[in-house]
Order: structure tokens, then C-alpha cells, then sequence
């Protein structure tokens, strides 16, 4: 599974995709869009991402559009196959640092963040 990333022109994306084994290549996962008024999270690259508890993949991060830092992370949900939560404070900003180039490690029920970029 990945979300995002870039293309092949430098595009940047915001799907989530899935490798199909029979066909030998990553295909569009189907997901339930706008879940509860939930979207998935801006075009992105560069992000931390891990999936916890088998149900959730986590996204934090990256670079977005025009080259803007990015700081919120979003939760998409297997069994709903929807995004159901972009998290930020009720001041805008987020729990976690604007990181690029950074990874998420599941542990338990939660994850670790390490390295990154802030510039």
C-alpha cells in the first residue's frame, strides 16, 4: 500500500494504491471518499506513514504543493475504506512537527517518528 508521492513528471499525488500480485502492478484502492465529510489528506511527498493495529494507516507530513511543509497527519480506515480524520488543534496547528523525509514506526498501539527534515 502507499499513498502519495511523486510521478514520473514531478506531479505529486494524493491516492492510495495497492500492489496487485495477478497483475503485477500497483492499481487505484477503492476507497469510500468523503466518509462523514472526511478527504483524504492533500497531494503529498516525502511523508512518514505506517499502518497500526492492522486497520489504520497513519500519514504524516512530507511535501506538499509548491513545495509547502506540511504538518497535519491523517488516519485512513481498512475497514471503513475511508479517511476518517485529518488531525490538527483547534488553532490550526498540529500535535507533531512540520518533518519531511522523516519515518513512522508502529509500535504497539501507537508509533514512533524518527529523523526527518524541517527545512
Amino acid at each position: 500500500m502507499t499513498f502519495g508521492g511523486y510521478g514520473v513528471n514531478k506531479q505529486v499525488f494524493a491516492k492510495l494504491r495497492i500492489f496487485d500480485i495477478d497483475e503485477n502492478a500497483q492499481v487505484d484502492y477503492k476507497e469510500n471518499n468523503n466518509f462523514r465529510g472526511w478527504k483524504s489528506p492533500e497531494l503529498r511527498a516525502h511523508h512518514g506513514a505506517c499502518v497500526v493495529d492492522k486497520w489504520w494507516l497513519v500519514v504524516h507530513g512530507g511535501v506538499g504543493k509548491d513545495k509547502k511543509l506540511l504538518n497535519d497527519w491523517g488516519l485512513f480506515d481498512f475497514k471503513l475504506k475511508a479517511w476518517v480524520g485529518i488531525i490538527v488543534k483547534k488553532d490550526g496547528s498540529s500535535f507533531l512537527p512540520t518533518l519531511r523525509m522523516h519515518t513512522l514506526t508502529a509500535a504497539a498501539s501507537g508509533f514512533y517518528m524518527f529523523g526527518g527534515l524541517d527545512k
